[in-house]
């Protein structure tokens, strides 16, 4: 090895240099189980972490919850994006329950302004610098008359014409204070050691403030301002309170439109037009995870606790990677996700969108189109009308899909495929290096790649290619195509081997056992699309 004088070589050899040499250290077989364990547990926590993370979402995203009465009734309005004072105004009706010393000294003089009913008002936590610049966390405090153990906080967001974010609450943390004199804390001003005089902004959480909780506002619901509808303008938080909480302060930790950061003066400023605080408990109805057996719920939480202890100890063993796993798969078994509905309605309608209809290969035929429509119509109806009231049940999803998977296993019929024969299989390409070369196997090799033959360069024509001559009679190049259910077998020639996927690859070799490549609509006159990206271009006839 000859680097030169580049030191920081393996190697170093110039006339200079002393002999180097490479050397074989030894290394027994206790020293590599020990690396390969803690490769191991390094690859347990990255698969435990995730899988902890999918899990939880997965059981979080089961319930929903309700802003309730007294007596634990439902209440209609709140759970809406109703404002107004009269229906429903809820547990905070009056602006001697709100406080929030970080108040903008322009816009945010109004407590009541939050509670007007009216959202083309608005208030403002301060957004000036200097002196009136509050560099810490921005708040707003509501008292209570009694203490309660869950809470619904609803948020409206303020519209100023232009836009309909801006400085929107998206994630708050929840403190609570159990006494009164809790209620007078917020900054403080202190002297360093140095003599130095600073404030403490944030000194209130010390003093008789615990922290609650953290959870995100979902803005969901739209709203009405005059005749105009303002989509996802209304929005709901849901806590449970430990008891004997009835001072809250709702402290704004991350904004839609601005981020978690402050602004260059140090404000975290947010705004809102109407803030409402009910009594809040789990929705049954409207609840995914109300369809799954408690005991696989259980299961669920139970193995998410167990794996989650390991995952922050580092720990994470297959055992209790499978062990969630397990639970979650037979949690998911009774989960009515309605988007397994709306994922597999929105892949039929892009199918039908870039669908046409011809009466040659590679077309639908005529009307196949409006039918798929009116099964996407009637599925996706069924669905909307479903979810107004309640959640569908697995029983429902299972039925909206089979209704969705009839129609699309119909309209694949109406494709008009080539007939069993003799084909040579071309590319049909934008990228002239490609365009029509064929799909050719060269031996009988199951771990060798099929090539992609036929074309070469016209050394009359620069940049121009044309057919390989002689390439005709390369048996490697035609494939015997059968039609059977859901797709083709492509049989060579030449090897007698079925063409298919290499495993875990993203390249095509051969087989002994037929392979079913399944086609679709591919857009291009003549030519089809393949699974397992094998592009089935133009299927050229040879015998």
């Amino acid at each position: 090895m000859h680097p030169g004088g580049d030191h920081e070589r393996v190697v170093v050899w110039d006339w200079q240099a002393p002999a180097s040499a490479f050397y074989a250290r030894t290394i027994t077989q206790e020293q590599i189980d020990k690396l390969l364990s803690v490769a191991q547990q390094g690859i347990n926590n990255d698969k435990a972490n995730a899988l902890v993370n999918q899990a939880q979402a997965a059981l979080d995203k089961g319930y929903a919850y309700m802003a309730v009465n007294e007596q634990g009734t439902r209440l209609e309005f709140a759970n809406s994006g109703d404002f107004s004072k009269d229906n429903d105004p809820g547990l905070v009706t009056s602006a001697d329950q709100l406080k929030s010393p970080m108040a903008d000294k322009q816009e945010g003089t109004d407590l009541n302004k939050l509670l007007d009913g009216d959202a083309g008002t608005f208030f403002h936590s301060t957004w000036h610098g200097d002196a009136d610049a509050w560099k810490g966390g921005h708040y707003l405090q509501f008292q209570l008359q009694a203490p309660q153990t869950e809470l619904m906080l609803k948020w409206v967001k303020r519209d100023n014409g232009q836009w309909t974010n801006g400085p929107v609450p998206s994630k708050v943390t929840l403190w609570g204070a159990k006494t009164d004199e809790a209620l007078a804390k917020d900054k403080e001003e202190k002297t360093n050691d140095d003599g130095t005089a600073v404030t403490d902004f944030d000194a209130w959480k010390k003093q008789g403030w615990d922290s609650l909780g953290v959870a995100a506002f979902s803005y969901s619901y739209d709203i009405k301002i005059g005749d105009a509808t303002k989509k996802n303008f209304a929005g709901f938080a849901h806590f449970n309170v430990p008891e004997g909480y009835k001072n809250f302060r709702m402290e704004v930790i991350d904004r839609i439109g601005d981020g978690p950061n402050p602004n260059k003066d140090g404000n975290r400023y947010f705004s809102g037009a109407e803030f409402r605080v009910y009594k809040g408990a789990f929705d049954k109805v409207n609840s995914l995870v109300a369809s799954v057996p408690e005991t696989d719920v259980k299961a669920l939480k139970d193995a998410i606790a167990k794996l989650n202890t390991e995952v922050k100890a580092e720990k994470a063993t297959k055992e209790s990677i499978e062990a969630l796993q397990k639970a979650y798969d037979q949690f998911l078994k009774n989960y009515p996700e309605p988007k397994r509905v709306t994922d597999a309605l929105a892949e039929a309608q892009k199918l039908s969108k870039s669908s046409e209809e011809d009466n040659k290969v590679g077309y639908y035929k005529s009307g196949a189109k409006a039918k798929l429509e009116a099964v996407i119509t009637s599925v996706k109806t069924q669905l909307e009308a479903q979810v107004k009231t309640k959640a569908p049940s697995v029983e429902q999803i299972n039925a909206y899909l089979a209704e969705l998977n009839a129609g699309l296993a119909e309209f694949a019929k109406q494709l008009i495929m080539p007939e069993a024969g003799v084909y040579r299989i071309q590319s049909a390409s934008a990228e002239k290096t490609r365009e029509g070369r064929m799909i050719t196997a060269i031996n009988s090799s199951r771990e060798s790649h099929l090539k992609m033959w036929g074309r070469v360069l016209d050394p009359n024509n620069k940049g121009v290619y044309m057919d390989e001559a002689g390439f005709s009679s390369v048996l490697g190049a035609y494939w015997d195509v059968q039609k059977v259910d859901n797709g083709y077998t492509l049989k060579n020639v030449y090897t007698g081997l079925y063409a298919a996927p290499k495993s875990g690859q993203a390249v095509m070799t051969q087989s002994e056992t037929p392979y079913v490549f399944s086609v679709t609509f591919a857009k291009t006159p003549g030519c089809l699309t393949s699974s397992s990206r094998l592009t089935m271009q133009k299927l050229r006839r040879s015998m």
